[in-house]
């Protein structure tokens, strides 16, 4: 399960204190999957308040049409913020950093 850091990101802009706790980035992706670790690395880094699902090898199959609605090829990681998502793991570092 996610972990909460100190600063929320939203838009590319870090969120003002009184909507840290309102906004929280969507990590899709088995933690131990090192693209997803990666990822999960860099948000406590940042620190970056976010929530993690469970999706692929050994968990929920990706071809589910639930995941297929943010993944079409069925690949993690993928992120979700505010609406905005973001799949493969070195373009969701850039946007993160």
């Amino acid at each position: 399960e996610g972990r909460a850091g100190y600063f929320v990101w939203s838009g590319g802009k870090p969120a003002a204190p009184a909507d840290r706790d309102a906004l929280m980035l969507k990590i899709y992706g088995r933690a131990n999957g090192i693209n997803i670790r990666k990822v999960l690395w860099l948000c406590e880094e940042i620190p970056l308040r976010y929530e993690r699902e469970d999706w692929g090898r050994g968990y929920r199959p990706t071809s589910e049409p639930e995941f297929q609605r943010v993944s079409h090829f069925g690949l993690v990681p993928v992120i979700e913020d505010d609406g905005f998502i973001l799949r493969e793991s070195n373009s969701i570092l850039r946007y993160l950093a």
